[in-house]
Parts: C-alpha cells; structure tokens; sequence
C-alpha cells in the first residue's frame, strides 16, 4: 500500500497501514556471492531486472550455486535447515529435510552448476552433486517474491542403485 485506506467497519473506524518490516537477513553462505540481495546501504539493487545483459546467466548461476551450497551444508548437517527456511517456500524446505534425512550425504561435493534466466523474475538451474562413484542431479527454480529470491522447486534425482535395471 502506497497510502494508508481508511473505512468503517461496524461504526468504527479503522486506518489500514502497510508495515515497515525490515527485510530478512542472508545466509552466511549467500553474503557476498548475491549481488542483487544486497541491502539499502549497498551498491546493488533488489531488482531482479539486475540479471540479464551479458552475463544474466552467469549472475543467476551464481545465485544458484549459491543457494545450492548453503542446502549441501543442511543435507551434511553443517548447518540447521531453519536458516533456510525463509528461502524456501514450504514444499521445497520438507523436501531438503527429508533428503537430509534419508541419504547419507558426508562426502558429496558440488561438481558442476547451470542455471539460466527463465524470466523477470525466476531462474531455474540444475547442480551436480559427486558422492562415492555416484552422480545426483538437483533441480532448482528460484523466484523473486517478497523482495527476495525463493526456492519454489527442489528435487533430487538419484542414480538407479548399483545393480538395478533401468528401462
């Protein structure tokens, strides 16, 4: 809201305001890797038209590669999965936790990103996670809402276990 609104509501008035919320902090593993989250006081806008140009991709496959970090770090339990939660809307987080949960992921490492700008405001990306011989793919789709980019798609796919046939 740009204006307070004011209007009745049985005989009373009431004077509806926005909020000033101050903006959510960022992860320790996104500080300085996201341009485009920096804050008031910082060069860079909010704006997610700062990615495009020339190096539109390679800005949003740092932004990808940044996120990416920070859920390898929940999946190794380096880090408590509530920090990421603002980042994530609530299906994507269930399924970091239960990914975190149901796979050993001591000793995956990030091997390769790709992302690309999708539109104004998403990126979509794919990360390539080595772990003892074996390869995951984990899809991401980023979107700019609420004056910050959030995880709106997460999946990881994993390699048929050794031995099984594949169609």
């Amino acid at each position: 809201m740009d204006r307070p609104v004011a209007f009745s509501l049985h005989g009373l008035p009431v004077r509806l305001v926005a909020p000033d919320l101050p903006l959510a902090p960022v992860p320790d593993t996104l500080q300085g890797q996201l341009p485009w989250l920096a804050g008031p006081d910082e060069p860079h806008p909010r704006d997610p038209a700062t990615i495009g140009g020339s190096d539109g991709n390679e800005q949003a496959r740092q932004l990808v590669g940044a996120m990416a970090r920070g859920m390898m770090e929940v999946l190794q339990h380096r880090r408590s999965p509530s920090q990421l939660e603002q980042w994530m809307d609530d299906q994507s987080h269930l399924l970091l936790l239960a990914w975190s949960r149901q796979h050993d992921w001591s000793g995956a490492q990030l091997a390769s990103v790709h992302a690309c700008r999708v539109a104004t405001r998403a990126v979509e990306g794919s990360v390539q996670l080595r772990q003892a011989g074996r390869v995951f793919a984990v899809l991401l789709r980023l979107e700019h809402a609420y004056g910050r980019w959030l995880v709106t798609v997460f999946d990881v796919i994993s390699p048929p276990a050794v031995g099984s046939a594949v169609a």
